[in-house]
């Protein structure tokens, strides 16, 4: 699971080889082969022995600003071959099997929008047609997508992001179409929201990050080397290109939860002339999201959790590398 330090001033130590907090109502123990990584959102004490016995068990540690993005992390500084890796990156990234790879998630993010689009046309009738029409559109421009393969991204980068946004836009068209009116969006708009769905959305992407950029690190990747996104300084660029794939299963769970009639105004809060969400809509979601992720499904012909299909991935782009010769 993945566990949020949220409560002001709470105490994390070290107690019988597990995490034990403590606030001024509470006291809790958990064994940290139940923890995948760990956000520190508010003002705590965390002792030395808790960070190493996260360090130990190779339990990221992520510090989170007012605006919820990660600004430092506590990692093991025990992974192997790191240095080649970086090496083969670079090198991998000059070349046209790079834009290969990018479209492959690309394509492989346009399908699981399909999925959500034929999820939402089962249950909202009423807008199968013009549901129906964005499917169609969305098949047609994968396509287009696929004629970029023998390119180098240098060449092409500016251009498959172009056709990329246009599925994109395509998709949220069509998802907008099917929202109850505490949840309807003009557009996808990011830090700060507009309105509650993509405030819950940035939410969910930026746990989501958090999930990519530990599983890209724990195969032996550099987050900090991408392809599609190089140019942005200081940044996890490999997390934004690898995170693509996955952000229809974030939206998933959102739209699960807006069709059951789970969203309340009081997950949502005005702030910074934007829209957040609050603190109850964090305890909402954050349960949620490690349960979905958890959640076993059908890959490949076997069964492993979406969580576990992650690091897949992120093997097989290591994999890639490995084999990859200029």
């Amino acid at each position: 699971m993945h566990l949020v330090l949220d409560t002001k001033g709470i105490n994390m130590q070290v107690r019988n080889a597990c995490f034990y907090l403590k606030t001024d109502k509470h006291e809790r123990i958990i064994n940290p082969h139940k923890i995948s990584s760990i956000s520190v959102l508010s003002q705590c004490w965390l002792s030395s022995s808790a960070i190493r016995l996260a360090v130990q068990h190779r339990i990221p540690i992520y510090f989170h600003n007012g605006l919820g993005n990660i600004e430092a992390r506590l990692w093991s500084a025990s992974f192997g071959h790191l240095a080649t890796n970086r090496r083969q990156q670079v090198l991998f990234s000059t070349a046209c099997q790079a834009t290969e790879w990018i479209i492959s998630l690309f394509d492989y993010k346009a399908q699981e929008q399909i999925k959500n689009l034929r999820y939402l046309k089962s249950r909202k009738t009423a807008q199968a047609d013009p549901i129906e029409k964005a499917i169609e559109q969305i098949t047609g421009k994968i396509t287009d997508l696929h004629t970029h393969k023998t390119q180098r991204l240098s060449d092409c980068a500016a251009s498959v992001m172009g056709k990329e946004g246009a599925i994109a836009r395509c998709y949220w068209q069509a998802l907008t179409l099917c929202m109850p009116d505490n949840m309807q969006f003009d557009n996808r708009n990011r830090r700060p929201a507009h309105d509650n769905f993509n405030a819950a959305l940035n939410y969910l992407y930026g746990m989501l990050y958090g999930v990519i950029e530990n599983a890209l690190f724990t195969v032996g990747l550099d987050p900090y080397l991408g392809l599609l996104h190089a140019d942005e300084y200081n940044q996890p660029t490999l997390a934004f290109d690898m995170i693509e794939p996955f952000r229809p299963w974030a939206d998933r769970l959102l739209l699960e939860a807006i069709l059951k009639s789970e969203m309340k105004d009081s997950f949502f809060e005005p702030r910074n002339e934007g829209i957040w969400l609050s603190k109850a809509g964090k305890q909402f979601f954050i349960p949620r999201f490690d349960s979905f992720f958890a959640e076993k499904t059908i890959f490949r012909n076997k069964t492993l959790s979406r969580n576990a299909q992650i690091y897949r991935i992120a093997g097989d782009f290591l994999e890639i590398l490995n084999n990859f010769t200029e």
